[in-house]
């Protein structure tokens, strides 16, 4: 389950250059935890959901509010907000923690910090290639090297099902409708389940012409999902909250071609903008699929 998580899915929730946090706060907390930057940093801001649920749609922020107050960052009090993001690749001046890893991967930090005060209030590191290709894992360790476990003390399926949502509130059971819609089209895409694929589109779109563009694909994983909202901002829009339904996702996915095929997808990462539309009988279904830049 952990693993269906990339490090990359935070990076659809950066929406450009925001105003640049203070050196210092991210300097002082690397250096506390025995980190320092080595690389560039990149910020933007993100949007936190309102409910910290694992089964929420979207990306895992129940795991960062566990990572951020193991030492002692109190994430959670930011639920429904949004907070800027600073990432930045680190390495480890301490010395004698994550030894085992340290030999095949970097690490990039992500500090989450309050808009107004600019004030660190989340922090954890994800996993890098030596050749900084991103890896298939979820968020962690924390700043103090300690993984998921080491903090709770749980196992993984006892950690989900300590932090499912038991009773979703009716406004997240409405939202995970059209995203779900998304999901089903990309499991049938990448099972090449055309029959169930065609029900899952708008009239506007050719269903056979969509089946064929999955032909030359091994596979075909959805990393993200993120509606786009308007809004008053240099950017013009915002992302969903895990609570709110939009007309059009931001949907990020990791495409895999056959040996030797070809398509007019890019193997790797995909950027798509996908129009949802709700019908009479009241399923969600996909209008046509547009590549899109990365935010």
């Amino acid at each position: 389950m952990m693993r269906t998580f990339l490090a990359l899915l935070l990076a659809c929730l950066m929406t450009g250059c925001a105003t640049p946090a203070a050196p210092d706060a991210i300097d002082d907390l690397l250096a506390q935890h025995g980190w320092k930057a080595a690389g560039a940093r990149q910020e933007g801001t993100a949007q936190l959901p309102a409910y910290f649920h694992l089964d929420v749609p979207g990306f895992p922020w129940r795991i960062v509010v566990d990572l951020s107050q193991d030492i002692g960052l109190d994430l959670a009090s930011m639920a429904g907000r949004e907070v800027r993001m600073v990432s930045l690749p680190v390495a480890d001046v301490r010395g004698g923690r994550l030894e085992d890893l340290k030999a095949h991967v970097d690490f990039l930090a992500y500090i989450l910090l309050d808009p107004s005060t600019g004030r660190p209030v989340g922090a954890y590191l994800i996993q890098t290639g030596k050749n900084g290709e991103l890896l298939d894992g979820g968020p962690g360790p924390s700043l103090s090297g300690r993984d998921l476990h080491e903090i709770t003390g749980l196992t993984w399926p006892e950690y989900f099902q300590k932090h499912r949502a038991k009773e979703p509130p009716a406004d997240i059971l409405a939202a995970e409708k059209p995203r779900n819609a998304i999901y089903a089209y990309f499991r049938a895409a990448g099972a090449h389940d055309c029959a169930a694929l065609k029900p899952l589109l708008t009239d506007e779109v050719n269903s056979d012409a969509e089946c064929e563009r999955y032909d030359a694909l091994a596979s075909v994983r959805v990393i993200e999902i993120h509606g786009f909202i308007k809004a008053d901002n240099p950017q013009g829009f915002r992302f969903t909250n895990s609570n709110e339904i939009a007309g059009q996702y931001y949907v990020i996915l990791l495409i895999a071609h056959k040996p030797g095929a070809s398509s007019t997808w890019q193997e790797g990462r995909n950027n798509l903008l996908i129009p949802l539309v709700q019908g009479g009988d009241g399923a969600w279904r996909l209008g046509p699929l547009e590549q899109a830049p990365s935010y």
